[in-house]
């Protein structure tokens, strides 16, 4: 709850509403029997590209996300690691970005075995290309999915999908950016 609460504070003003509520929203939702260490990755489609100065464009390639988490309850903390591929709109060059983040992600129950879920949470992204100076940069993500558990005789899983936003201020000097990559991803967990 306290990752929630920090992402508020820290957010754009335009998020805080949705960082308060899930705040809100934890303190009431009741216990759950499911609790526990995770890893997990996923493989997801190209990373689609909105920034400042239209200078970035989608790549054709797959984006990729590892994730390390403690479940507790309905609520997750989760360290994540991003990659994906990104194209200069006005010349052929290429970029990669990589970010690093935390988050809070809610679980809530649909039907036997199968949760929405709800993730908020902060990262830092570096963008590095061929034919520019690297940027770095401070941001917010966000996402919502799906996941359903599998229960093994000694060992839990799960498969997810999800929708998740990547909003970042890169800079480097005198430049800025202001960008944000949205990205579907399907990928599986291992209970620890």
């Amino acid at each position: 709850m306290w990752v929630a609460a920090a992402c508020a504070v820290h957010m754009p003003p335009s998020m805080k509403p949705l960082a308060l509520a899930l705040v809100a929203g934890l303190a009431l939702v009741p216990a759950a029997a499911h609790a526990g260490g995770y890893v997990g990755a996923g493989i997801g489609t190209s990373a689609s590209v909105n920034d400042s100065s239209g200078s970035l464009a989608s790549d054709s390639g797959h984006s990729g996300r590892i994730v390390v988490g403690e479940r507790l309850s309905r609520v997750s903390i989760e360290g994540a690691f991003d990659a994906y591929g990104l194209t200069s709109a006005s010349r052929p060059a290429g970029f990669d970005a990589h970010s690093l983040g935390i988050a809070a992600k809610l679980h809530l129950p649909l039907v036997a075995n199968l949760d929405g879920v709800v993730r908020v949470g902060l990262e830092h992204t570096w963008l590095a290309g061929d034919a520019a100076p690297d940027l770095t940069g401070d941001g917010w993500t966000g996402g919502l999915g799906l996941e359903y558990r599998l229960k093994f005789a000694l060992a839990s899983a799960s498969i997810w999908m999800d929708y998740s936003r990547h909003a970042t201020t890169l800079e480097q000097g005198r430049t800025k950016l202001d960008a944000t990559a949205d990205i579907w991803t399907a990928g599986v967990s291992i209970g620890l």
